[in-house]
């Protein structure tokens, strides 16, 4: 199964619509702002969730919104009071519109607000009648049938994580129907992050660490943006020149030490060589013979293919 998760940060329209043409996912999970991300490039997700602290307004938006609410209620009471002096005909016929209109927002607002989320940790309903774009949106991918958690802003994991964790109970759940939970890579399972590059560098080391969930369960997990593949190595692998992405390959240590490394079939050559972190030795490589090879013995490495 191959599951793309779209995440918050920047990914053009062209790179979705190219990658989901070459890669053609089983599956898509949009976390927070990515929902927006899937929609604009026309594609509906399976799955949206997140805290959607960037699709609501912040508490202080909430809190003018409130103040505005109650701001208009003073001023219908000020135009109740006015009207008072009016004919009883007329009050009658503008009660009799009134109570019509209110059925039909009734309506309108049972049909917005009558679908019960999954919530995690936390609760859409007061939210949603606060800010109506936002939550229509997640009432109206619910009605379809898609999968919508919606979790806390102040939580212990970013939804990035949250997204990656569903996505591997997603394949998870999938191994177990089929009775083959294999303890190495499973090269027809993978998962992919798009949009988890750009913007905010915390957010991108955060995004690097969460691939070892997957990967150590034997998923296959990457990092894509226009012009790099992100993976993480627990042991070795060949690269086929004309099937790999761009002209560098970078190596670089996840672990403290990574001990034993062998590069056969590129520019570089190393033979039982150890990787540390402060040092930039596996920067830059370029696939030279047919087929490329790298082995190591112990640690695990980020593996970086790139293009200028």
């Amino acid at each position: 199964m191959k599951i793309a998760i779209v995440c918050a940060g920047p990914c053009h329209r062209a790179f979705l619509h190219e990658f989901r043409k070459n890669k053609k996912p089983d599956y898509f999970i949009a976390a927070d702002r990515g929902l927006l991300t899937c929609l604009d490039a026309g594609i509906t997700p399976d799955c949206v969730l997140g805290d959607y602290d960037s699709l609501f307004p912040d508490s202080e938006d909430l809190e003018r919104a409130e103040e505005k609410t109650s701001a208009d209620s003073g001023r219908t009471e000020e135009k109740t009071s006015a009207d008072s002096g009016r004919t009883e005909e007329e009050s009658l016929a503008d009660s009799e519109r009134t109570e019509e209109e209110s059925s039909a927002d009734s309506g309108r607002e049972d049909e917005k607000f009558s679908v019960n989320l999954e919530i995690e940790g936390g609760k859409l309903s007061a939210l949603s009648r606060k800010i109506e774009y936002p939550a229509d949106l997640l009432e109206k991918l619910n009605r379809e049938g898609k999968r919508v958690l919606v979790y806390p802003a102040r939580k212990d994991f970013s939804d990035s994580e949250a997204a990656v964790r569903e996505a591997v109970r997603i394949i998870m759940d999938a191994r177990q129907k089929a009775d083959s939970i294999p303890e190495t890579t499973d090269v027809s399972d993978e998962i992919y992050l798009l949009g988890a590059t750009g913007g905010r560098l915390d957010h991108f080391l955060a995004n690097l660490a969460v691939l070892m969930i997957p990967t150590k369960l034997g998923i296959k997990a990457w990092i894509l943006n226009e012009k790099n593949r992100i993976t993480l190595l627990r042991e070795g692998c060949s690269l086929e020149k004309k099937h790999t992405f761009g002209k560098y390959v970078s190596l670089i240590p996840y672990t403290d030490e990574v001990t034993g490394v062998v590069l056969k079939g590129f520019r570089y050559l190393l033979d039982g060589h150890t990787f540390t972190r402060d040092n930039t030795l596996g920067l830059s490589n370029e696939i030279e013979d047919e087929i490329a090879e790298i082995s190591f013995e112990s640690g695990i490495l980020i593996m970086i293919l790139s293009m200028d």
